[in-house]
C-alpha cells in the first residue's frame, strides 16, 4: 500500500515513481492472494496498494505520452518558424533578381552574409540579429535594394557566378550551434531566371 501511494505521488517521475508504482502493483496483488489464505486480514490495504499503483502508472504513461507530443509539437513549431521566416525573404529576394535581371540582363553582385554570421546569432539580445541599416547592406544586397527591417532569426548570403546565382538563408532557432540551411538557385537562361529552392536542412 505504501509502495502504490508513493507511486501515485510520484508518478510525474518517470523512472522512480514508476518503479514504486510497479512493485506496488506486484505487492498488492500478493498481499490479495496471501489475504486469502488468512481470512481477508489485510486485504483492504492489498487493494489500496493494487489501485494507487494501476493508477499511478497510468497518470504516469500519460504524463510522458503528452510530454514527448508536447516536445514533438514545439520542435515542428520551431522548423516551421525557420522554414516561413526564410522562405518569405527568400521569395522577396527572387522578386527583386528577376527584376534586376530585366532591367539589366545580369544578376547582382555576391554579397555577404546578413544582417550578420550566423554563428554569432546566439549572442544577440533574444537571440535575433539586430536590425542593421540599409546602408550597411553592400554590393549585390545594395544593387538589390533589399534589407531586413526588423530583428531576424536568419542570414542570408549572395553568391553570384555567371548566368547562375545562390541565395544561402541560414537559421538556428535553438541556438545549438547548427544551422538549419534553406538554398535557392537561379538559373538565366533566354532572357528568363527561374528559381529552385532546397528543403531547409535539419537544424
Amino acid at each position: 500500500m505504501v509502495l502504490g501511494i508513493i507511486g501515485l505521488a510520484l508518478c510525474w517521475f518517470p523512472f522512480v515513481g514508476w518503479l514504486c508504482a510497479l512493485v506496488g502493483v506486484i505487492l498488492g496483488g500478493l498481499g490479495m492472494s496471501k489475504a486469502k489464505k488468512i481470512g481477508g486480514k489485510g486485504k483492504g490495504m492489498a487493494i489500496a496498494g493494487l489501485v494507487c499503483g494501476i493508477v499511478g502508472l497510468a497518470i504516469g504513461v500519460l504524463l510522458f505520452v503528452l510530454t514527448m507530443m508536447a516536445t514533438r509539437a514545439f520542435d515542428d513549431y520551431m522548423t516551421k518558424g525557420k522554414q516561413s521566416e526564410a522562405q518569405l525573404e527568400l521569395r522577396s529576394i527572387e522578386r527583386k533578381v528577376k527584376m534586376l535581371y530585366a532591367e539589366k540582363s545580369a544578376f547582382p553582385k555576391s554579397a555577404p552574409e546578413m544582417p550578420g554570421q550566423i554563428a554569432s546569432v546566439c549572442s544577440t539580445a533574444n537571440g535575433k540579429f539586430p536590425v542593421v541599416p540599409s546602408s550597411q547592406w553592400t554590393l549585390g544586397w545594395q544593387e538589390l535594394d533589399f534589407s531586413i527591417m526588423e530583428p531576424s532569426n536568419c542570414s542570408y548570403e549572395l553568391v553570384s557566378a555567371g548566368q547562375e546565382a545562390k541565395v544561402i538563408a541560414r537559421c538556428d532557432l535553438d541556438c545549438d550551434g547548427t544551422a538549419s540551411v534553406t538554398t535557392m538557385t537561379l538559373t538565366a537562361a533566354q532572357g528568363n531566371v527561374t528559381a529552385t529552392t532546397s528543403e531547409p536542412t535539419p537544424d
